[in-house]
């Protein structure tokens, strides 16, 4: 699947599952997959980690730039029923790290 030119099977399914999925301008490549829950619309699913280094790297590699950027512009985002989803990974080292 070529996420950066948006053609092809995986993009027509989406399209037929979810006509109003949101899709996030310069974030074709953070895209993971779609989700979806009983009874409601299909939704894209971008990385957060990877959304931070795109977005970084758009800042001169300022990290901490782009998480606030992020925070504030893209991640509290409600666009309606289409609004993308924001996969943050499950860290186990960190949870520890956090309760030590």
């Amino acid at each position: 699947m070529d996420l950066n030119d948006r053609d092809g099977e995986w993009w027509d399914e989406l399209a037929e599952l979810n006509p109003d999925a949101v899709i996030l301008d310069g974030f074709d490549s953070c895209i993971i997959g779609y989700a979806s829950r009983q009874n409601m619309q299909a939704v894209l699913v971008y990385d957060e980690d990877k959304m931070i280094d795109v977005m970084a790297e758009q800042l001169g590699g300022d990290t901490e730039g782009a998480i606030d950027y992020l925070s504030y512009n893209t991640w509290g985002l409600w666009a309606g029923e289409g609004t993308p989803m924001i996969l943050r990974r499950y860290d186990d080292n960190e949870v520890y790290e956090e309760t030590s």
